[in-house]
């Protein structure tokens, strides 16, 4: 699932993925940085990937809910996108007869 433009509410079923996109152009290129609920994200191999101007998060759990925001500056500006992503569903935990869950 891909975020619509100008689209800020995202939610994802639990176990799916999603992408999160801010669009700039500019010269000097802009730099982005990520944040998650306001602190910065970096690439975790199997869970985020961060790609140009694009934030993909995979197989999302009930715990990547939050207030996502890419923040894209040069020497000239600044600009800022936040998006509130929920995780709707279940996540189920199995246990064996021996295991406290």
């Amino acid at each position: 699932m891909d975020s619509p433009p100008g689209e800020s509410d995202v939610r994802v079923q639990v176990g799916e993925s999603t992408r999160l996109r801010c669009r700039a152009s500019g010269k000097p290129r802009p730099q982005v940085t990520w944040y998650r609920n306001q602190v910065a994200i970096t690439t975790v191999p199997g869970e985020v990937e961060i790609e140009g101007y694009s934030l993909r998060l995979l197989q999302v759990v009930p715990g990547d809910t939050g207030n996502y925001m890419c923040r894209i500056n040069n020497s000239i500006g600044e600009i800022t996108f936040t998006y509130s992503v929920s995780i709707q569903g279940m996540c189920y935990m199995f246990c064996d007869a021996d295991t406290l869950c």
